[in-house]
C-alpha cells in the first residue's frame, strides 16, 4: 500500500480547518440543526460516519460539523453560542468545571488504552533524549499549554526518574509540531493521531513512550461536551446525539477499515494512508470512572486546586 508523502500529509492537517469548514453543507429543513466542531483528529470517525449513514438525520438532527483550532476554541464558541457541541481534551472540561465555567461532559470520544496506544511522547533524535532523565530542562509542546499532552509528559519524566519541574513547555498547533522538532525549536511533543502516525514515518524524529499510560491503563482521553444550560434545554437534542454517536460508534467497532472513507475528507488525508494508521478507541458508555484519574492526576500536578468527583461534570443523557 503506498503511503502519503509525509510533508504533504502535514501540509493537508494545516490547511483542513479551514477547508472543511468552507465546504457547503446540506440541510434539510424537517430537521433540527446542531453545530459542532471538533479538532482534526480520528476520533471524530463516528461522528462522521452518523452524518453520512444518515443514523443522525434518522434521529432528527441535521448535524452541521466545522473543525476547530483547538479545544479551547471550541469551548469558546460553545460558550459565545456559535456553536451547540463540541469535542475537546478532557483537560479542558476539567479545568472549566473547577473554574465554574457552565460547561457539562455528554459523551466520550478517545478511550486511551494500554492495549490500543493513541499517543506517543516523540523528541528530535538530535536532543540526545534516550531516558526520562534526558528530558530535564529540555522544551517540550502540546496543543494548548497545560493540557492533557502536557500532564502526561510531566508525570512519565517523573515516574521515571526525571524531574519536570526542570522541562519547558511551548504552544505549538498539531500541525506545525513536527516541523518545529526538525527545526529545533522544541525537543520533544506529546502527540495523538494522526499527528503521531507523521512522526513515526519523520527520520529525524523517534517515539519515546506512550505517556498516556502513566496517567491510566484506561481513561478518557476527549470527550463531547455542552453547555449546562442548553443540556437542560433540550435535553431531547442531546439524547438523540448521544444516540447517534453510540449507534455509529458500534458500527465502526466491526468496521474500523472502513472508517477512512469518513474520516479523509475531514483531515484532508489520502484515505489509504489513514486505512494504514492504528485507529483510536472511541467510547461506548459515559462512565465517570474513565474520567477521575485525569481529575486526581490534575490535582497532584496543580493544574487544578483540588481533586472533585467526576460526575459533577457528567451529564447523563
Amino acid at each position: 500500500m503506498q503511503l502519503i508523502a509525509r510533508r504533504t500529509l502535514l501540509a493537508q492537517l494545516a490547511a483542513a480547518a479551514a477547508a472543511f469548514a468552507a465546504t457547503p453543507r446540506a440541510r434539510a429543513a424537517d430537521l433540527q440543526t446542531v453545530h459542532v466542531a471538533s479538532a482534526l483528529s480520528d476520533d471524530i470517525a463516528p461522528l462522521l460516519y452518523g452524518i453520512a449513514g444518515g443514523i443522525f438525520a434518522r434521529l432528527g438532527l441535521d448535524i452541521q460539523l466545522q473543525a476547530a483550532n483547538s479545544g479551547a476554541a471550541a469551548a469558546a464558541a460553545v460558550l459565545g453560542g456559535s456553536l451547540e457541541i463540541a469535542k475537546s481534551g478532557t483537560m479542558a472540561i476539567v479545568t472549566g468545571h473547577v473554574r465554574g465555567v457552565p460547561l457539562t461532559a455528554i459523551w466520550p470520544a478517545a478511550i486511551s488504552t494500554a492495549a490500543a496506544p493513541m499517543c506517543g511522547l516523540v523528541v528530535r533524535k538530535s536532543a540526545g533524549i534516550t531516558s526520562a532523565k534526558d528530558c530535564n530542562g529540555k522544551t517540550f509542546t502540546g496543543a494548548s499549554l497545560q493540557d492533557l499532552n502536557q500532564l502526561a509528559a510531566m508525570a512519565w519524566v517523573d515516574a521515571n526518574g526525571g524531574d519536570s519541574k526542570t522541562m519547558h513547555f511551548a504552544e505549538i498547533s498539531s500541525s506545525a509540531t513536527i516541523p518545529a522538532l526538525e527545526a529545533g525549536r522544541i525537543d520533544g511533543a506529546t502527540v495523538l493521531n494522526p499527528i503521531l502516525q507523521v512522526a513515526m514515518r519523520t527520520p529525524s524524529v523517534k517515539l519515546l513512550t506512550n505517556p498516556f499510560d502513566t496517567i491510566s491503563k484506561h481513561f478518557c482521553s476527549s470527550t463531547w461536551f455542552t453547555t449546562t444550560d442548553y443540556a437542560a434545554k433540550y435535553p431531547d437534542v442531546v439524547r438523540r446525539f448521544v444516540a447517534g454517536l453510540q449507534e455509529a460508534t458500534r458500527y465502526e467497532y466491526t468496521h474500523q477499515a472502513q472508517m477512512a472513507q469518513y474520516l479523509a475528507p475531514f483531515l484532508h488525508v489520502d484515505e489509504a494512508s489513514l486505512a494504514a494508521f492504528p485507529r483510536t478507541t472511541d467510547g461506548l458508555m459515559l462512565d465517570p470512572n474513565d474520567y477521575q484519574p485525569v481529575i486526581d492526576l490534575a490535582a497532584r500536578y496543580g493544574l487544578i486546586p483540588k481533586a472533585f468527583s467526576a460526575g459533577e461534570m457528567l451529564t447523563a443523557s
